[in-house]
């Protein structure tokens, strides 16, 4: 069934430069933002709430999602 598939997995693995830029783009942008918000599962949150805590010492806020009141805290 994935060799059948529209987008090839032969195409992904000969450009694999490409799949790198947004990880390179968000690190720029956060190195400069005061402030973040983001899930708090979310293993890129994670790394871009400490980002901008330790390079910018900015404000940052996770939030909890899910059910009615997952952020009541």
């Amino acid at each position: 069934m994935v060799r059948s598939s529209v987008f090839p997995l032969t195409a992904a693995r000969t450009s694999p430069t490409h799949v790198r830029y947004p990880v390179i783009i968000d690190a720029v942008v956060q190195s400069k933002s005061m402030g973040f918000v983001g899930n708090d599962l979310s293993t890129f949150s994670i790394l871009a709430r400490r980002r901008v805590e330790d390079w910018q010492r900015g404000v940052t806020r996770t939030a909890k999602w899910g059910f009615k009141g997952a952020d009541d805290h």
